[in-house]
């Protein structure tokens, strides 16, 4: 076995030559004269004696005839190699033959010797790991990764370079990793292990109740303030940080740093990428896992407060009895998306260019408008509630129902308004298009150019009124079968939910979404009430979570996979 094992030697130090010792134990082959390379065979016996005595295991190799490899050498040792390209993995296979085509394991190892130091050394690697995963004789050695072998291909170089040092000066034990971002014209300086000392801390914090300020004040994590305090800490404007220094800035600073990961020393001159940007961090896939890495914060969190009361939910004397969804030109309870091409206007980012509109057209997603009729059976005197609306996925991907802890965190909230509840029943009729959540269609592909105001208070009322989540987005795209929901509607109890200012005014459409300008955040409950807590011991499903004043209909998004020019282009 040892002399098996002696063959994974020849992944140690690649590049290096083959009779310089290799391995933990400091092994040397004892390579034959003749086998050595031409500009090393005049000094064949130095080099036996210089790395040879010093060895701590010497390692005999058998001097027999060598295949010709001469066709393997074309490509040379200091080129790239890829098995995309045809020619390389033809030289790969006639090595691998080669290797595979001699008789002993002793002979594998002669001839490994020979070919190491002339055959290009990804080539070689990949060869000898195909020849030893299937050789009889050696299919039993474990392979050692191509990244311990090969660093560089994986590792920016500035890593490798400080690696030398740390091997060179650090003793083994003392050395650390190194994984950082420095890009002084951003002025960004970060190692991957303060972001893991921020997130340790935060966790510290949710899991004792309590922050430790910037003066050394510990200040509490309550119940219903202490989401705010967190948000601070991890969102983390320097003006709003409990103790920024100690909390750092967890989710921007993972946004800067998955950005810039292309070159975290900017030495290549690049900028971040699309995760880096506000305004194009959704474009990155990669966006989604770290906010869902973010929302886990606050729901490890929320699942320290207590569940909440039947008196905090129901809303007494108040019942919803029917919920129904119309759609135009549709059937009812079944929501319809399919695409739809618009038109921007690019001229204001064209620079050097001449004046005059440039209309770009791109395809997205849309819905048919629809609206909630939603029956309530007020058995008091005439009051105000606040209708609630959440869509959510009624089964998960194997088509099994959900339970409550896991579909509350996918209830996603249409609509959020204030109702006047007469005595006896009542009709709440609700169109698509006024969402709280929604900015309105035109809104979203609206002329920066047209009716623009001049003066500053104007402007920025003007400049806010593009906040809002598009209203073609509102409903996802669903299923060409149709995709099965649970739309959620609650009627709370005003009382509980105002907050004494008025909501009325220009740019107020998508309140729920952008809160309003200059003002409190329009409802006193926490966002996403009431699924923003875990349920209350034994409630397990939608169902069992329900009280009076709540009701759930089934509904599904049908996906009309057809294109719909929107009548408002230009042509």
């Amino acid at each position: 076995m040892s002399a098996k094992r002696d063959l994974l030697l020849f992944f140690d130090r690649p590049k290096e030559p083959v009779f310089i010792a290799k391995g933990d134990e400091e092994a040397v082959f004892m390579v034959p004269e003749n086998y050595l390379e031409n500009r090393f065979k005049p000094i064949g016996a130095q080099l036996a004696s210089r790395f040879g005595e010093k060895a701590k295991k010497q390692i005999p190799v058998n001097n027999i005839a060598i295949p010709d490899i001469t066709e393997v050498m074309e490509l040379t040792r200091f080129e790239n190699f890829s098995l995309f390209i045809p020619k390389h993995r033809t030289l790969a296979g006639r090595l691998i033959d080669i290797f595979m085509g001699v008789r002993t394991v002793e002979d594998l190892k002669s001839v490994a010797v020979y070919s190491r130091d002339r055959v290009n050394p990804y080539l070689f690697n990949y060869a000898l790991s195909v020849t030893l995963l299937h050789r009889p004789d050696t299919k039993d050695l474990d392979i050692p990764s191509f990244v311990t072998s090969f660093p560089d291909k994986f590792v920016d170089g500035t890593v490798l370079q400080k690696s030398r040092e740390e091997l060179e000066i650090i003793p083994e034990g003392s050395r650390m990793p190194i994984v950082n971002l420095r890009r002084e014209t951003d002025q960004v300086s970060i190692d991957i292990d303060d972001l893991e000392r921020w997130r340790q801390r935060v966790y510290d914090a949710i899991h004792s109740a309590s922050v430790m300020g910037s003066n050394g004040q510990q200040m509490p994590l309550t119940e219903f303030g202490g989401i705010d305090v967190l948000g601070n800490m991890i969102e983390a404007a320097p003006s709003l940080s409990p103790n920024i220094n100690f909390y750092g800035q967890l989710h921007n600073m993972g946004h800067v740093f998955i950005g810039l990961i292309h070159d975290p020393d900017g030495r290549h001159l690049e900028q971040f990428g699309v995760i880096g940007d506000p305004a194009t961090a959704m474009r990155d896939p990669v966006f989604y896992r770290w906010h869902a890495f973010v929302d886990d914060i606050f729901q490890e969190h929320k699942q320290t407060l207590p569940a909440y009361t039947q008196p905090q939910l129901n809303y007494q004397g108040v019942t919803v009895t029917g919920v129904q969804v119309d759609v135009e030109g549709g059937k009812t309870n079944e929501l319809n998306t399919f695409w739809m091409q618009s038109d921007v206007n690019l001229s204001r980012g064209m620079d050097f260019a001449p004046r005059g509109s440039v209309f770009a057209r791109f395809t997205h997603l849309n819905h048919r408008p629809f609206s909630y009729n939603i029956q309530v059976n007020n058995q008091g005197n005439q009051r105000m509630g606040t209708c609630r609306i959440f869509l959510g996925p009624k089964n998960d991907e194997s088509g099994r129902s959900w339970l409550l802890r896991d579909q509350r965190l996918l209830m996603v909230e249409l609509d959020r308004f204030p109702v006047t509840l007469k005595q006896g029943m009542n009709t709440i009729t609700r169109r698509s298009t006024e969402s709280s959540v929604t900015i309105p269609f035109e809104r979203t592909f609206r002329d920066l150019d047209t009716n623009r105001p001049t003066d500053d208070a104007a402007l920025q009322q003007f400049n806010f009124c593009g906040c809002g989540w598009p209203q073609h987005m509102l409903i996802p795209r669903g299923a060409p079968e149709g995709y099965q929901c649970d739309l959620f509607v609650m009627i709370s109890n005003y009382e509980d939910d105002r907050v004494e200012q008025t909501i009325m005014g220009q740019c107020n459409d998508a309140y729920s979404f952008c809160g309003i300008k200059d003002s409190l955040y329009p409802d006193r409950r926490p966002m996403g009430f009431p699924f923003d807590r875990i349920a209350a011991q034994g409630v397990d499903t939608l169902a069992q979570f329900l009280t009076p004043n709540m009701r759930v209909q089934n509904v599904s998004i049908r996906f009309n996979d057809q294109v719909v020019r929107n009548p408002q282009n230009k042509k």
